[in-house]
């Protein structure tokens, strides 16, 4: 399911954070990982990251909200980042119908 969850205590670990799925992510207690690896939904920075290289994956927003100084930041095609406040994420769109018809029985 898609949702939103925010961290608020101190979280770390060898490597890097993986942010994976639709849903949104908000980290605003201190981060022990070095690097972030965005690769879909929405990830809300609100405390800094370590020094690594950071990838932001096409379909992914990071909204960086505090001083970061990172050793590089690679933006894939398609990928957002804020610095700042990101609008509210958009609901995602309902299905389209089928374009089939249906042709009744002989």
């Amino acid at each position: 399911s898609v949702g939103t969850v925010t961290l608020s205590q101190a979280i770390g670990g060898v490597g890097a954070l993986t942010k994976n799925g639709p849903g949104a992510l908000t980290l605003s207690g201190v981060q022990g990982y070095d690097t972030l690896n965005a690769e879909a939904g929405r990830t809300n920075l609100n405390n800094t990251l370590g020094t690594g290289a950071s990838v932001i994956n096409a379909g992914a927003e990071v909204n960086i909200s505090v001083s970061e100084t990172l050793a590089a930041l690679h933006i894939g095609d398609g990928a957002v980042v804020a610095l700042g406040e990101l609008p509210p994420a958009a609901a995602p769109a309902p299905p389209r119908p089928s374009n089939r018809s249906r042709c009744p029985p002989r």
